[in-house]
Order: structure tokens, then C-alpha cells, then sequence
């Protein structure tokens, strides 16, 4: 399965490293990291918003 992603590889790297992932400062980024990066997104989207 491919990942496609909208995101620059520099976003995705920090997103990565904060959220405890080890990543490279070169080179391809996982399939791993990738989709763990898009299902965190699209988690937060559906949380709710408000009290």
C-alpha cells in the first residue's frame, strides 16, 4: 500500500521526534511514520470541539 500525504517530510520528521518515533534527518521517511502521522490527523479531526 502506498501512503500519500499532503504534509512536507520536515513536518511529519517533527511530528515524529515529539511524538516519540525514531526518525532519520535524511532520507525516506516509513510507511510507519507516515501513517501513523495521517491517523493522528484524522483523529484529531474528529474529536470534539468545545466543552
Amino acid at each position: 500500500m502506498t501512503v500519500q500525504t499532503t504534509a512536507s517530510p520536515g513536518e511529519i520528521r517533527a511530528w515524529g521526534i515529539d511524538n516519540g518515533y525514531t526518525v532519520g534527518v535524511r532520507g525516506p521517511l516509513s510507511k510507519e511514520l507516515v501513517q501513523a502521522y495521517e491517523l493522528a490527523l484524522l483523529d484529531a479531526r474528529k474529536e470534539p470541539v468545545g466543552p
